[in-house]
């Protein structure tokens, strides 16, 4: 009988989370007998040892646990702050760098300056060689009767002498140009007229020299016009052989 109200006392729900300890008491007190007490004294007693053990044993572990936890981050302080010091004299290094990088531009952009100036410069005076050499340059385009370089070389340097011709030595320069560009012109009227197969590289030639497409027009006219003719006085000359050697009367 002590074994079954202890039971019932059991089924109170002493793990409950709504356990009422005093009820409890009570309710073994009143229903159990001085032996079934003694017996549930020495059990809890043993249980409170096992608990306590149990107990002792969690608050072991969580304790290194804990200490090894508090040992992490107490060394991720320490790196976090050894990286805060790191970034920092990083940041220093990169701000250094930056500001070296853009006075090393600074200097470049000067130099690429200054060459692209002298640059401009020496081709300046490349033109304005050209433009001295000019004349002795025609004067030998023309007497290798080589119309097509002297037309190049004119034409590649007649920019340079309209904008520097009226000034100094260049007027002389210019003036002897001028010249030998009209030799030229004529010469070229010269093939125009002799030579009909060279009529159109002609015609391209005089008008790159300036000459008015409108004259250029009517000398390309005029010229295919006298090759026609040429070439019909040629064939009706043929005929005429081709008819003595027939013993036939052909009308002109």
């Amino acid at each position: 009988g002590g074994s079954t109200r202890i039971s019932g006392a059991r089924a109170s729900g002493i793990d409950s989370a709504t356990f009422d300890a005093d009820r409890f008491i009570r309710s073994l007190l009143k229903g159990t007998r001085i032996d079934g007490l003694m017996a549930k004294s020495a059990e809890m007693a043993t249980e409170v040892r096992s608990l306590d053990g149990d107990m002792q044993m969690l608050v072991y572990e969580n304790y290194n646990k804990f200490i090894s936890a508090t040992d992490t981050i107490r060394s991720m302080k320490t790196n976090v702050d050894g990286m805060g010091s790191q970034m920092e004299e990083l940041m220093s290094t990169i701000d250094s760098v930056a500001e070296r990088s853009n006075a090393v531009n600074s200097k470049l952009q000067q130099r690429r300056d200054n060459i692209e100036d002298l640059n401009r410069v020496r081709a300046l005076l490349r033109k304005l060689q050209a433009v001295f050499d000019l004349p002795r340059k025609l004067r030998a385009a023309l007497d290798a009767d080589a119309l097509e370089i002297a037309v190049q070389q004119y034409t590649a340097a007649a920019p340079v002498l309209k904008k520097y011709g009226h000034q100094g030595t260049f007027r002389g320069v210019a003036a002897e140009a001028g010249e030998l560009s009209r030799e030229v012109v004529a010469a070229l009227r010269k093939r125009l007229l002799e030579r009909k197969d060279e009529a159109s590289e002609c015609i391209q030639l005089l008008r790159r020299m300036g000459e008015p497409v409108e004259a250029l027009q009517e000398d390309f006219l005029e010229c295919r016009r006298v090759r026609m003719e040429a070439i019909l006085a040629g064939a009706e000359r043929v005929v005429d052989l081709m008819c003595v050697a027939a013993g036939l009367e052909c009308s002109g």
